[in-house]
């Protein structure tokens, strides 16, 4: 499904993320079936719910620093 989406809309590079890539396995296969497209993984947060409770963080400590609070 994703490589026909990307196919028709002429995009070339997809961002792969979520827990299922820390099963190196599925990594493998989604690299060898997705091998005609460039493929970005996490590289210095986890591909699972680390990186979300992180990004959650960096909106939080943006948005309070827009109103001048310090945390």
């Amino acid at each position: 499904m994703a490589r026909d989406c990307a196919t028709v809309r002429g995009i070339d590079t997809m961002v792969c993320s979520g827990g299922v890539l820390h099963n190196r396995l599925l990594a493998a296969r989604l690299t060898f079936y997705l091998a005609d497209f460039t493929l970005l993984f996490a590289q210095q947060l986890p591909a699972g719910d680390g990186a979300i409770a992180y990004g959650q963080a960096v909106i939080a400590a943006a948005r309070w620093q827009a109103q001048g609070i310090q945390p």
